[in-house]
């Protein structure tokens, strides 16, 4: 990421005095990272955005708080792809349903298409 510059601290950023995992103004557990820069001897300096409340919060991330964000981060985006499966087939058999029930009802006719 160090090709893309940090983004200035606006006016409402917020110094982060909480675990990464939430934001410090709404506890939102949704945050997303902007930007990220290696800090030598470790660790990272990190932007991040609450989607919730739209703080922007930076902070000094320990490699191991990285790598907890990181799988908190994969483990959200799991659940919501697994979710968008669930909800995509319930609805693909609803509307198979539904268009049995026409079909049976003798309600689809070709200029239907």
């Amino acid at each position: 990421m160090a090709e893309i510059p940090a983004p200035e601290r606006p006016a409402g950023a917020v110094p982060s005095t909480t675990t990464p995992l939430s934001c410090p103004v709404c506890r939102s557990r949704l945050l997303q990272l902007l930007d990220a820069e290696p800090h030598p001897p470790g660790g990272w300096d990190v932007v991040l955005e609450c989607p919730e409340c739209w703080s922007v919060i930076e902070d000094h991330l320990d490699d191991h708080e990285v790598d907890d964000f990181d799988r908190e981060f994969d483990e959200g985006t799991r659940l919501l792809v697994e979710q968008l499966r669930r909800l995509t087939a319930q609805h693909m058999l609803e509307d198979v349903q539904k268009f049995l029930v026409a079909l049976e009802a003798d309600a689809i006719h070709p200029m239907d298409f």
